[in-house]
């Protein structure tokens, strides 16, 4: 039996004027990445940081949260992490609810 579904099987709509937001995903090489990271969630995209290429650099590291919670504020966003070196920014207007949600075991 499969056990994954193939997201090519399935039918969504690929009319690209309906698409009003877009969620990219961004990898951290240097602090300097975060200039584009900036850019995206000013034109007002919702960026997931991928921090997995710096994580074990943890001076550079804590400057990159540091700097992503800054532009979360200064851009009316939010941010949030998602894992150990995943970090999601959003744009204006856009809030995260922190309290995770679970399923219940079975």
């Amino acid at each position: 039996p499969r056990r994954f579904i193939d997201l090519n099987d399935l039918n969504f709509s690929s009319d690209a004027s309906e698409i009003k937001t877009t969620v990219k995903v961004a990898e951290i090489y240097r602090y300097e990445d975060i200039f584009l990271i900036r850019e995206f969630v000013s034109e007002g995209s919702f960026v997931i940081v991928d921090c997995s290429k710096i994580y074990k650099e943890e001076s550079l590291f804590r400057n990159v949260v540091e700097e992503l919670r800054r532009l979360g504020k200064d851009s009316g966003g939010d941010i949030a992490r998602l894992g150990e070196s995943l970090i999601i920014v959003t744009p204006k207007g856009v809030g995260i609810d922190k309290q995770k949600v679970r399923g219940s075991l079975i």
